[in-house]
């Protein structure tokens, strides 16, 4: 997990007394009825990160060689969109999403 997902999220998550799911700094982020989502939902801001990684790799591809020329980091990708300003991207969506779950809108 990247440090910005770490400190984004207060993660890694960990799920404690088999329903309880607490942050780095022990913090409750949820209460859940059993252990097994209990475990499923201290792993999302892992999955949070395995996609921005995956949706920036798959941009930067997009850029071919144009991607040498702007210095594209995945804070760039999440903060500016797409630099070719596509709209028909499939990632667009994605994208949208992760924008989302940064920001808790």
């Amino acid at each position: 997990m990247t440090e910005e997902t770490a400190q984004l999220f207060d993660a890694p998550w960990k799920a404690v007394n088999h329903m309880h799911v607490v942050s780095r700094s022990d913090d409750p982020i949820a209460v859940t009825c059993d252990e097994h989502n209990a475990h499923r939902i201290s792993h999302l801001p892992e999955l949070y990160d395995a996609c921005v990684e995956a949706v920036y790799h798959r941009c930067f591809e997009c850029l071919g060689g144009f991607r040498h020329d702007i210095g594209l980091t995945s804070e760039d990708l999440l903060n500016d969109g797409c630099p070719k300003k596509s709209n028909n991207c499939f990632f667009l969506k994605t994208l949208d999403l992760l924008q989302k779950v940064r920001d808790g809108k």
